[in-house]
This record gives C-alpha cells, structure tokens and sequence, in this order.
C-alpha cells in the first residue's frame, strides 16, 4: 500500500512529457479554494510527496486531448453526504478488486487517468520495528501510474473536487526483498492512450496492465 508518493508538480513538464493541456480554469478553482481552506486543499507546489487527502496534478482525457487537472489523492464517491472513514483505504485499488469492490467498479473502464511520480514510500518490518523506505526506479526517470477517479460536488453546488486512487499489482522481486508486498503499476508509453480511452473490454485490460514493470527499483531509508 502506497501511503505517500513522490510526484511531479511541474506542470510545464508534464505538459510536453504527456503532449497535454493544462486545464488552467480546474487549477484557478483549485487555488481559490485553498486560498479559503489552506488545511484542506493543501497548495499544489509546496511539496512534490503526497499522502492520502493531499492534491497532485493528473493527466485525462477530454473530447480526445490529454488534460492535466488538479486531484486528491484518497476517493471520495461522488453524492457521498460525509467522507468514506479513514479506516478504509481509498487510495490505492488492487488490480485484483478493480470489479469486485464496490468503490472501484463504478470507476474502472469509465473514469481514468494517469499519475507522474518518481518514487513511492512504504512501511517495512525490521527487526526494530517498521521502518520507511523509499522506492525509486533506479533510472530516476518519472513513471506514468494509471489511476482512477470520481468527483464530488456538495448538495449546494458551491465546492467540489476530483479524487483519484493509484492502481497496484504484486511488486516486482527487489520491491518484495525490500519486505513491501504492492506496487503501483507503471505504464509505457505506448499504453497511455488505451489506458486513459478505456478501451476494449474489462478482462483485456486487465490484462494489457497487469505486466511487470519495465523499470528496476533500488531503495533506501527514509524518514515518515
């Protein structure tokens, strides 16, 4: 389980590494409205890690051009009246529950998008207790996470957001010998638009993304 990922907030580059527009409007909504709840919508640039409730930059779809838009990074359902608990995990979905669990059928093959991040961190058993690593591709190159994602607006209109969660299979075997038993997974290029057009059915692309990763990870302590 992913609980935070390192991410790239530069939306300049992921502009032209993703050929995408820059949804200039989503994000001048987003800083008004961290400009009135800073603690709740968390400015987008202060720290490229995020945790669960914490916003990145992800890349969409929209009448066939790559979009870049703000979103939260933890779920929430769209026509949800109070936010899921957090004992539940709402920001990294299974590629095995993708349309068994009731929070993502509704969200896969629908609503996808993709996630640029270098790294990922994790909590791992020691022998004096759980330490944090971070996992990074030993290339340092941004990968492409696909996600999935809803939106929630309030019953009076006057605020709402997107929140995305990361896709994750079994990790690959340096990721396992770390002591993590997940991954998100990563995805060519040459995958991005099946990924974010949703296309074929269900079980194909399952299968067209349920691939090791290309990419070989390296690790190293770090702190919560």
């Amino acid at each position: 389980m992913c609980y935070s990922m390192l991410v790239e907030q530069d939306l300049k580059k992921l502009s032209v590494d993703f050929a995408a527009e820059i949804d200039h409007d989503a994000f001048a909504r987003y800083t008004r409205m961290s400009q009135e709840n800073p603690k709740k919508f968390k400015l987008l640039a202060e720290n490229p890690r995020i945790y669960p409730n914490y916003f990145a930059p992800i890349v969409t779809l929209h009448k066939g051009q790559r979009l870049i838009t703000p979103m939260r990074y933890r779920v929430r359902p769209h026509g949800s009246d109070n936010e899921v608990p957090s004992k539940y995990n709402m920001f990294n979905a299974r590629i095995d529950s993708l349309q068994s669990r009731q929070s993502w059928k509704p969200l896969f093959m629908r609503q996808h998008g993709l996630l640029a991040f270098q790294g990922f961190y994790e909590w791992v058993a020691r022998p004096k207790g759980k330490q944090v690593i971070l996992i990074r591709p030993q290339s340092q190159k941004t990968l492409a996470a696909p996600i999935i994602f809803d939106t929630w607006i309030s019953t009076d209109k006057s605020t709402g957001f997107a929140s995305f969660a990361v896709i994750t299979r079994d990790p690959p075997k340096e990721v396992l010998d770390a002591g993590h038993d997940r991954c998100p997974i990563t995805l060519e290029k040459g995958s991005w638009d099946s990924w974010l057009r949703c296309e074929g059915t269900a079980n194909s692309m399952i299968q067209s993304i349920d691939v090791p990763a290309r990419e070989t990870f390296s690790w190293a302590n770090d702190k919560p």
